[in-house]
């Protein structure tokens, strides 16, 4: 049997070609299309028909466009994949082939959401209220 249909999901994102999911557990998995790097795999190198895991940290939430998001279980927020117009908001616009770390930085990052499309996905994201940026 597939492994995969063994785990617990949380929550899950899908972008152009590829997906992003939290399992209960805490860990972030994807597949599909790996062209700019969005799977997270420090390369950017074919594509995975089964979820392949991110790291080993813990997250709480995931959204996929162009580019990737996600929250972390300490409530940092990270970015990769697609970066042409700096949608990942680490001061580039070189995609990433590995999450980093918002120049927005800090914690407290509570809900993210992001575009679809290619070109449009840019990223909307949520702190907790008196948190600057």
């Amino acid at each position: 049997s597939n492994a995969a249909y063994t785990y617990s999901w949380n929550t899950i994102s899908s972008g152009l070609s590829h997906t992003v999911a939290v399992r209960n557990d805490g860990r972030l998995c994807v597949w599909g299309s790996n062209v700019y790097g969005q799977l997270g795999q420090g390369n950017t190198i074919g594509a995975y028909s089964s979820p392949v895991q991110i790291g080993t940290s813990s997250w709480t939430s995931v959204s996929s466009g162009g580019g990737m998001f996600a929250i972390r279980s300490d409530s940092t927020l990270w970015a990769w994949g697609y970066n042409a117009n700096g949608q990942l908001g680490d001061s580039t616009i070189t995609s990433k082939s590995s999450p980093v770390q918002t120049i927005a930085g800090g914690n407290n990052w509570k809900q993210i959401d992001c575009g679809k499309g290619i070109s449009s996905g840019s990223l909307v994201a949520i702190k907790e209220m008196g948190d600057d940026f």
